[in-house]
Parts: C-alpha cells; structure tokens; sequence
C-alpha cells in the first residue's frame, strides 16, 4: 500500500516522496499519475581536480598542455564555479593567480575528440607548485596512462575499470584510489597488481572532491 498514494493537489504530489513504482491519485482534477521510477539521476561528465594552497600571487597549473591552446581540448575550464578557460595560457597555467588560504575545485569539459584518451593532459606538478592534488575521473573515460605527480588521492566513477599503463613509481603522495563499491573486486581484480593496497570504494572517500 506504500506504492498506492493520494493527494489533494498536483503541488501535493509534486512535492511528495514516492515509493516505486507508484501509483498517485491527485483529487482536484481527478488525476491519476503511474511513475514506474524516479527521476533519473545525473551523470557526471567532468574531470575535477581539487588543490589547496596558502600562497598569494602564483601560477596556477591547471593541465598540463606543453605549448598547445586550451581550446584545443577544452570547452569549458572553471575555478570555483568562475569560467577562466580564456585566462589559460598554452603551457595551462593560470599567471600570477591570486591564492590565499583557499581550497580551490577545478572542472574540465571535455572535448569528444579527446575524451577518452585526455588524462595524458593530467600529468606534472598540477595546481600550485609544491602543493597536492586530488583528481576525479568521470565514467566516460576508458584510460588512465597519467595522474599528477603530487596526486594524493584518484576518484574514478567508471564501473568498468579503465585500461592503465600506471603504477605508483613517482606518485609518492599517493594515498588512495577510490572506486565505485559494486566494482570494488573488478578493479582489485584489475588493476590490483599494481594498485593492490590502495584500492578502496568510493564510500570511504574524505577529500575535497564533490563524491
């Protein structure tokens, strides 16, 4: 009976939280409404790197694109919810940036072209220099060759482990690898001769990165 519900007005049923599939009989009107399931949830498509620093008037490293226009990769670059694609010179940094005692979320869209091979981009001393970073890679993409060097910590969404060249040789900050739950023994499966010990499911996640 928790499926089969009654409601006096369409703001009524609007705003109720339903069990699925439900069945809603909405009185004025007459109405009866079948939702065979919830809205279906959004999916994230965006690399996100999350860095701190306590330092004032540095460049920020936000990809590494050795001498390449960031629109070549890149529609959208943001910092903080603040669009500054237009600010990031060929070498992807940002000049002279102001950074005090700030914890800083970067966010990348991704040109198709380049999607699922762009993690080459994500390689070097990123963020600010000397400080750590972490790194969230979205579902979409299906290789992983690189990670910046003072990574500490790598989200990945995609249940199918992503196809890598990595190991931890030079990623000594690296504290942890975090993955989809239901994936956990794929990826220990995996990725687990080079990652062994630090492959963990995303709900253990405690970082700076919106997971």
């Amino acid at each position: 009976m928790n499926n089969l519900k009654k409601f006096e007005t369409e703001a009524d049923y609007s705003a109720a939280t339903l069990n699925y599939p439900a069945v809603s009989w909405v009185v004025s009107g007459d109405t009866v409404h079948f939702d065979k399931s919830g809205a279906t949830p959004s999916v994230n498509d965006k690399i996100m790197m999350a860095f701190s620093s306590d330092r004032t008037g540095n460049d920020i490293i936000l990809v590494n694109l050795g001498s390449t226009e960031p629109t070549t990769y890149f529609t959208s670059i943001t910092l903080n919810d603040a669009e500054v694609l237009s600010l990031v010179d060929s070498s992807g940094a940002l000049q002279n940036y102001s950074v005090a005692n700030t914890d800083y979320l970067a966010k990348y869209d991704v040109k198709e072209a380049f999607y699922n091979s762009v993690s080459d981009k994500f390689t070097g001393d990123l963020g600010v220099n000397g400080g750590t970073v972490e790194l969230l890679i979205p579902s979409q993409i299906t290789q992983i060759d690189y990670m910046p060097t003072k990574i500490t910590k790598l989200v990945i969404e995609a249940t199918t482990p992503p196809t890598t060249s990595m190991g931890t040789s030079g990623y000594e900050d690296l504290q942890g690898i975090y993955v989809p739950d239901a994936a956990l023994s794929t990826y220990q499966a995996t990725w687990g001769s080079n990652f062994g010990s630090y492959i963990h499911p995303i709900s253990e996640y405690q970082g700076n990165l919106p997971v």
